[in-house]
């Protein structure tokens, strides 16, 4: 989302909370400055972006992005050659036909990180234990009021979720699921759908009491 500063440069924000600020010539907009870092509060992973392009043709926009993210081991580079957006509609309208029916998780890749769930659970003398778990399972999503969704997993647990374009975000952004012996709590779901694919990040607290994040997520219409 893009928004007007005090200082004349326009704001975008994400939807996972970070901000970035450009500078305007017209109909383009460049990260101003060059390079900024932010701190993702739900992946807990810095990331700097060292360029980020945008031209504007009406309802349509076209991006550059070359960014890094700092891992505790590694950086990774990553670039956006080619990103195009739409302007969202106010309201859900026609997109959240793309989410509805039932997806399932596409199999796991421990190389590209896709449908590989990392939980962390703290052990009695302090020291933090670390699981990486294939993401699998089926989500069965339906149409709600006030242009949302719901989102039923396979524990029995159903999430909403506000519909704006291609993008579903949980809405409100903190919900807790009470199942018969614990409570499922997600703080972040964010979900990316063209009606046959879908890309999501999720973070939460699991049914152990450990934090948990799967940061590429991927699942199928079935």
């Amino acid at each position: 989302m893009f928004s007007k500063a005090s200082d004349g440069r326009v704001v975008g924000r994400t939807d996972q909370g970070c901000t970035w600020k450009f500078k305007v010539d017209s109909d383009a907009m460049e990260l101003d400055p060059a390079a900024q870092s932010r701190l993702n509060q739900y992946s807990g992973l810095t990331y700097t972006i060292t360029r980020w392009s945008v031209t504007v043709s009406g309802r349509h926009e076209s991006e550059i992005i070359e960014a890094r993210s700092h891992r505790p081991t590694v950086d990774y580079d990553f670039v956006l050659a080619n990103g195009r957006r739409t302007k969202a509609p106010e309201k859900s309208g026609p997109g959240a036909r793309k989410f509805l029916g039932t997806w399932a998780y596409d199999a796991a890749d421990p190389q590209s990180r896709v449908n590989i769930r990392v939980s962390r659970y703290q052990r009695p003398y302090g020291d933090e234990q670390v699981v990486e778990s294939p993401q699998r399972g089926l989500v069965t999503f339906t149409r709600r009021r006030d242009h949302k969704i719901a989102a039923q997993t396979d524990d029995g647990c159903v999430w909403m979720l506000a519909v704006r374009g291609n993008t579903a975000l949980l809405d409100p952004a903190i919900q807790t699921c009470t199942l018969p012996q614990s409570n499922v709590t997600l703080k972040f779901w964010s979900i990316a759908s063209d009606g046959t694919n879908q890309t999501s990040f999720v973070t939460g607290i699991d049914e152990r009491g450990g934090s948990f994040v799967l940061s590429i997520g991927s699942l199928s219409k079935q």
